[in-house]
C-alpha cells in the first residue's frame, strides 16, 4: 500500500479547489471576472510555482 505524503495531499486539495471553482464558474449564469483561491500550505504553493516556471521555460 502506497502512502501519500501530507504535502502531496495539500497539493491535491489545491487542485480540487481549482477544478471546483471552474465548475461552479461555468455553472452560474452570471459572469465572474476573477476568482482567487487561497491556501496556507507553503509547500503546495512552491510546487505550483515551480511547475508554472518550468512550463514557461519550455
Amino acid at each position: 500500500l502506497k502512502t501519500i505524503t501530507l504535502p502531496r495531499l495539500e497539493l491535491m486539495a489545491a487542485l480540487i479547489a481549482a477544478k471546483l471553482v471552474g465548475f461552479i464558474k461555468n455553472s452560474l449564469a452570471i459572469p465572474i471576472q476573477r476568482v482567487i483561491c487561497w491556501t496556507d500550505s507553503q509547500i503546495a504553493l512552491s510546487w505550483i510555482e515551480v511547475k508554472r516556471r518550468t512550463g514557461n521555460r519550455l
